[in-house]
């Protein structure tokens, strides 16, 4: 039997590695399923269901009290490879919007971050001994401007390699946007949540869509990252 993106999205099993992947089907009592083998669901707060004409379902926030949370668990504590990866779209622009985060805005338990800078560009962080910043995080800058209203697909890569050294790169639709070396890793393994459309609750949230997040304690490639670009572009009207 014929299977479309959508179908093997909604049905099949993720690819080996991913611990988080909230494709998202509308459920009761405010929760989003985890496809991953770990169970790592989302509870949602504010944030509503909107179903595109591809018949794919996301989530809108709204900018100022809206996530999801997922319950911190060993599957999230990622250390050496990590890839962050999700859609966004977002109502404006000029505004810090978190995406994914196991961050806060102080303290010391923060991971990891992939966000949208006030500068309108994607923003990676990650921290090697929890800090919020100085000196032991490293916070790349992907080199394009987002525009308001038009769907971005965004993903983080970190790899940590034996010589100290850990390779941090962004992509933006499949190219890649942005990347550093530098001796950071590996990442600090914290007791904070999984936070979708927002860090550091309650502030730094996301006024747009998300759809498709996901994170995998590997390290995706150039050209896995394009085929997922491409394969589901269309979803979104790409």
């Amino acid at each position: 039997m014929f299977k479309t993106e959508l179908d093997k999205l909604l049905f099949e099993p993720p690819p080996l590695g991913c611990v988080l992947s909230l494709t998202g089907l509308p459920q009761s009592g405010g929760t989003i399923q985890d496809r991953s083998p770990y169970g790592n669901n989302g509870t949602i707060t504010g944030a509503t269901w909107t179903r595109l004409p591809s018949g794919l379902w996301v989530l809108q926030f709204d900018g100022t009290d809206d996530y999801v949370k997922v319950l911190d668990h060993s599957s999230l504590d990622i250390i050496n490879t990590l890839t962050l990866e999700a859609w966004i779209k977002r109502d404006v622009i000029g505004a810090y919007h978190g995406i994914i985060a196991k961050y806060s805005t102080g303290g010391t338990q923060n991971s990891f971050l992939l966000a949208i800078s006030d500068g309108n560009k994607p923003n990676f962080r990650v921290s090697k001994d929890g800090a919020y910043s100085g000196a032991t995080i490293t916070s790349l800058f992907g080199a394009t401007n987002l525009l308001a209203n038009i769907w971005y697909h965004v993903v983080a890569t970190y790899q940590y390699v034996a010589d100290g050294t850990s390779i941090m790169k962004l992509y933006l639709n499949g190219v890649e946007d942005g990347t550093t070396s530098v001796a950071v890793g590996p990442i600090f393994v914290t007791t904070t949540d999984v936070y979708l459309g927002a860090y550091s609750v309650p502030d730094i949230f996301l006024d747009g869509l998300i759809g498709l997040p996901r994170i995998d304690n590997s390290t995706l490639n150039a050209l896995g990252i394009t085929n997922h670009y491409n394969q589901e572009r269309h979803l979104f009207g790409v």
